[in-house]
């Protein structure tokens, strides 16, 4: 869809365009009117097979998805996302133990922005959404990892990845 209304660049008082792919029909929808109400326009998917190509015709400026869903394959979304040469920001809101420092370098290592528990109050989802478009978005793309980062076995987050040096 080259050349329409989403692809051109925004000036600043045009909303953001958040993308959220959760396969929580009942969270994404109550999420997504929360968002909207806050003036963001808001793209929701159950399913993530749909997700990049979303992304890239939008040119959205945020993507919260979860790994949790059973329709939503949040691990291949995220490696397909990192292959993009333009970079969104992510907000990863999971169930799976996000405090364990081999998850946070996997995320991480994924291009994940920030991580929030689930379940999430959308007070706190709604910050740290403000926080990560604020951010300029060479750095909202390139997380710092920790220092010594492990290396990430496949069953701490259902996907085999390595910190790369």
């Amino acid at each position: 869809m080259e050349g329409n209304e989403f692809s051109k660049p925004r000036s600043s008082s045009v909303p953001s365009r958040v993308v959220i792919v959760d396969s929580d029909e009942s969270f994404g929808v109550l999420l997504q009117h929360y968002l909207e109400r806050l003036g963001h326009s808001v793209f929701r998917l159950t399913d993530s097979r749909y997700a990049l190509r979303l992304l890239r015709e939008l040119n959205a400026d945020l993507l919260i998805t979860t790994l949790d869903g059973e329709e939503t394959d949040g691990v291949e979304l995220l490696v397909g996302l990192a292959a993009e040469p333009r970079r969104t920001p992510v907000l990863l809101c999971t169930r799976h133990p996000s405090s364990s420092p081999a998850v946070m370098a996997a995320t991480r290592a994924l291009g994940v922005s920030q991580v929030l528990p689930r379940p999430c109050r959308f007070d706190v989802i709604s910050a740290a959404v403000q926080a990560l478009l604020e951010k300029p978005p060479a750095a909202a793309a390139e997380p710092t990892a920790p220092a010594a980062a492990p290396v990430v076995a496949a069953n701490d987050i259902g996907v085999a990845a390595e910190r790369v040096s």
